[in-house]
């Protein structure tokens, strides 16, 4: 009994803030969620939200606990405000030029390189890596072809703000994950408790939003803690098992 050991592959705190994304998800969404099992209401969905919260008091304290929820909130934000910039520069440049003219421009900026692991997979690594060559390669020549397609200059100055922006909270995030407390037997039983029903609500919202692909992200566990670890969360363990997942569907 004394040799417990949690079952998931991801670092415990990365784990408990992708819970808390997803939980939250959950809630905003329990009319979806409420018909398909009895126990699914608002105070379920409450109740979940309360354990992971005291679960990520218990392994870095309650005052780390706010900071790091509010830094984690902050990267999902610039992620998902970056990517919306990015679609509406790229979707100009492909309807303003020819195709060999947009290929070009993409190329400089790094779409084609970047572009499709940050939209796929979430991937912060990517997505910074595409923000500082887009800002890098941007020169006065290059902003007045863009614009002159009909692209307004200002998405262009916030791609390149949130380049320093996103690397800063990104920084931030991680350095709040090193404060975390050796738990006990009972706490890491609780972990995978949270970890098991939050992966349960996946599989679910996966099936119930199969046809709404970015709903479905919000569900895709593996692409929700991509965006908490800065990486491509694609470890085997959990690859295998979303794929079972998607198979039963």
């Amino acid at each position: 009994m004394d040799n417990f050991k949690t079952r998931y592959s991801q670092d415990t705190v990365d784990m408990l803030l992708t819970n808390s994304i997803i939980a939250k998800e959950f809630k905003a969404n329990i009319h979806h969620f409420s018909p398909v099992r009895t126990p699914w209401n608002e105070e379920y969905a409450d109740n979940l939200i309360i354990r992971n919260d005291n679960a990520l008091s218990n392994l870095v304290g309650v005052d780390h606990r706010g900071e790091l929820r509010e830094s984690t909130e902050r990267v999902e934000k610039i992620m998902d405000n970056a990517k919306a910039a990015l679609r509406v520069v790229k979707t100009n440049v492909m309807g303003d030029f020819d195709d060999e003219v947009a290929e070009e421009i993409l190329t400089k900026l790094g779409y084609n390189r970047y572009f499709g692991d940050v939209i796929q997979n979430n991937d912060q690594e990517s997505l910074m890596s595409l923000l500082n060559n887009f800002r890098n390669s941007m020169t006065d020549e290059l902003r007045k072809l863009i614009t002159s397609g009909g692209t307004r200059s200002e998405y262009i100055d916030q791609i390149i703000g949130y380049a320093p922006e996103f690397q800063e909270a990104n920084v931030t995030q991680e350095e709040m994950k090193v404060h975390w407390n050796e738990p006990s037997i009972e706490a890491r039983r609780e972990f995978q408790s949270l970890y098991d029903e939050v992966i349960r609500i996946c599989k679910i919202g996966k099936i119930i939003f199969r046809d709404n692909p970015e709903m479905r992200d919000r569900f895709t566990y593996s692409k929700v803690m991509a965006k908490v670890t800065g990486k491509r969360a694609s470890r085997k363990e959990e690859e295998d098992r979303e794929a079972a997942e998607d198979a039963e569907e």
